[in-house]
């Protein structure tokens, strides 16, 4: 009788650490795939906060490119393909209608500002497209016309030129060693990608 006891307390044993060793199992499979999910998500996550400052980059990119080349189409320093008298706001919500482009005019800083969910921004090969797209809306002077627009500029107080338009002024020949000096549209394609470039300029040589 004893041994049988025995033998039923030893079975009941060996059935408990069973289950108790199914339990933690049960607990690791959960815990790891709790795991799994979370560290998928985190890459989901920070994929799309990748492709969100992508597109950001994208749209910052050419709202300098639209901005420098507001300066210099009010300078004169290039001309709309047409030459009707058109303000740059008025050729700007034209380009943007005919390309689809959706933007936001909330006040005076904003008003060359796409919005960034715009299909333009979704990747380098469209944003390369609207970019090209917007440089054909205007006509690049001749040498000597933009030397003459140029010294004009230069004759007058420039107190009130912008750091861009000033450093154009000084900077540009059209035999410079430095691509972006010889051209309003290499500048301008210049200050889109870097626009702390014009602060590094040594405006005395």
């Amino acid at each position: 009788m004893d041994k049988h006891i025995i033998m039923l307390a030893l079975c009941l044993m060996v059935y408990i650490i069973g289950n108790i060793d199914a339990v933690e199992n049960d607990k690791g499979d959960n815990n790891a795939s709790s795991s799994k999910q979370r560290n998928d998500n985190e890459i989901v996550q920070d994929k799309n906060k990748r492709y969100s400052m992508f597109r950001r980059s994208l749209k910052d990119q050419f709202i300098c490119l639209v901005h420098c080349y507001a300066h210099m189409y009010n300078n004169g320093l290039i001309k709309q393909k047409t030459n009707s008298q058109v303000t740059f706001e008025g050729i700007l919500n034209t380009f943007y209608a005919t390309n689809n482009i959706s933007n936001n005019f909330l006040n005076e800083n904003s008003k060359y500002e796409p919005d960034i969910d715009n299909a333009c921004f979704k990747s380098e090969e469209c944003f390369k497209k609207i970019k090209n797209n917007f440089t054909q809306v205007f006509v690049q002077l001749s040498k000597e016309e933009l030397k003459t627009k140029l010294n004009a500029l230069k004759s007058v107080n420039n107190s009130n030129y912008s750091e861009l338009l000033t450093a154009f002024i000084q900077k540009y020949n059209p035999e410079s060693n430095t691509e972006c000096y010889k051209t309003v549209l290499a500048f301008c394609d210049k200050f889109s990608s870097n626009p702390n470039f014009i602060k590094e300029i040594d405006l005395n040589n």
